[in-house]
């Protein structure tokens, strides 16, 4: 993770703080499970006490019965933390990954000549333009329904990715069914 971080060109101070939170988490979990184990014996003993030794037990049980909670309550508050920072940290690269960021890639080799819109005449469109000319995109309901960037796909938008689906189904079945499963191809 910290060979990951950096080389994202992002601190490694962050997985430190995973560490920490994960080695909370553990000794919050071990306390906890000490003190159920603690619970569930003294629980044993109380089922053959009686008179003034059961009261003895009881005033106990109820002692631990708030430890256990306290302890309950302190590892799931570790474990949010704990999951809370991990959901920060970004997916681990390869490390044949190049190090650097969008500025610092490095072409392996190109194959045919690019597509010159200009040359041809074509006024170039983004994705986004593209789709909601042919309205098969909505961002302005999904933007009003679900928040900022977030779209519905309408018409052939939505045919299409069905389509895609069915096609990636008929992809996966097909393999499954094939004697060869080393290759998606």
């Amino acid at each position: 993770m910290r060979a990951s971080q950096s080389a994202r060109g992002e601190g490694e101070q962050l997985v430190d703080q995973v560490f920490d939170a994960d080695h909370e988490w553990r000794l919050v979990s071990a306390h906890f499970e000490q003190l159920r184990s603690e619970q569930k014996s003294l629980g044993r003993r109380l089922d053959g006490a009686t008179g003034e030794q059961r009261q003895v037990l009881l005033s106990e049980a109820k002692e631990i019965s708030r430890k256990v909670k306290a302890a309950h309550t302190s590892m799931e508050s570790a474990k949010l933390q704990l999951d809370g920072l991990l959901s920060q940290i970004p997916n681990v690269i390869e490390d044949a990954v190049v190090a650097g960021g969008q500025d610092d890639y490095v072409v392996l080799r190109e194959v045919g000549r690019p597509r010159s819109f200009a040359e041809e005449g074509i006024q170039a469109r983004d994705h986004l333009e593209l789709a909601e000319s042919l309205r098969a995109i909505d961002m302005e309901r999904g933007a009003k329904v679900a928040g900022s960037r977030s779209y519905f796909l309408t018409g052939q938008g939505a045919e299409l990715e069905l389509a895609l689906m069915v096609m990636g189904m008929r992809v996966a079945i097909d393999w499954l069914h094939s004697d060869d499963h080393t290759d998606f191809g």
